[in-house]
């Protein structure tokens, strides 16, 4: 499979993903604290300060990208957070930015999971020019922990466990069209937080209020950008 790429606003990479019903391109790994942080020293934020985002912290912690390790790398991701408080990141983000829906979602894990893994993936990401330093180390050290962990599937490691779509976290999708109620998708690291929720299921987890739902540690995101025209 070749990778189409693009890069967010603060350069993490996005990868294209063919979709009859809308093409998009979505992150290639949960969103990380690197590029929540990005967010909150831009000047345009009023309401979610330095104490906010160490309540966030509280959930799951943060670790330097050159210390990302087999025992910690989701400590990279973004957890502990809402919707309606990702939604502000979106904003920011840009109009074409948004969450998956659960069919967007599943599209993009039933794509990447019919190829397997393979370090030239990795290659092809990094070797982006424009693409931010500190995302380049996630990348790879996060490809290397997991790796690491020597995570085991039926038929060997697919792209999308490369890309963090099993042992990651779980991550906030639309239920439906509507966007107005979240379900969950992943299978974080037991290490991390213990679940049976599997993507293969094909459906999300259902949240207690599927309208908001309390902050949970294990609970973070990865977006998609819509590809104009499509």
């Amino acid at each position: 499979m070749d990778l189409k790429i693009e890069l967010d606003r603060i350069g993490f990479p996005m990868i294209y993903i063919e979709h009859s019903k809308g093409s998009f391109y979505m992150h290639w790994l949960p969103v990380t604290k690197i590029q929540l942080e990005y967010w909150l020293c831009s000047g345009s934020v009023n309401v979610f300060d330095a104490r906010w985002y160490n309540e966030v912290m509280d959930y799951n912690p943060r670790v330097s990208p050159g210390y990302i390790k087999s025992d910690n790398y989701w400590e990279s991701f973004v957890t502990g957070i809402l919707p309606s408080e990702i939604k502000q990141f979106i904003a920011w983000l840009g109009r074409d930015y948004d969450l998956p829906t659960d069919e967007q979602w599943q599209a993009a894990y039933q794509t990447l999971k019919k190829e397997a893994a393979d370090s030239r993936y990795i290659e092809t990401l990094t070797g982006v020019g424009s693409l931010n330093r500190r995302a380049k180390t996630i990348v790879k050290n996060v490809n290397i922990s997991v790796g690491e962990a020597r995570f085991e599937a039926r038929g060997g490691r697919t792209l999308a466990d490369q890309a963090l779509m099993r042992l990651g976290v779980m991550e906030y999708v639309y239920r439906d069209d509507r966007r107005n109620t979240y379900g969950g998708y992943g299978q974080p690291n037991p290490t991390f937080f213990g679940t049976t929720e599997t993507p293969d299921k094909g459906y999300p987890q259902r949240l207690i209020d599927e309208h908001e739902g309390a902050k949970m540690p294990h609970y973070g995101f990865r977006l998609i950008k819509r590809v104009t025209g499509s």
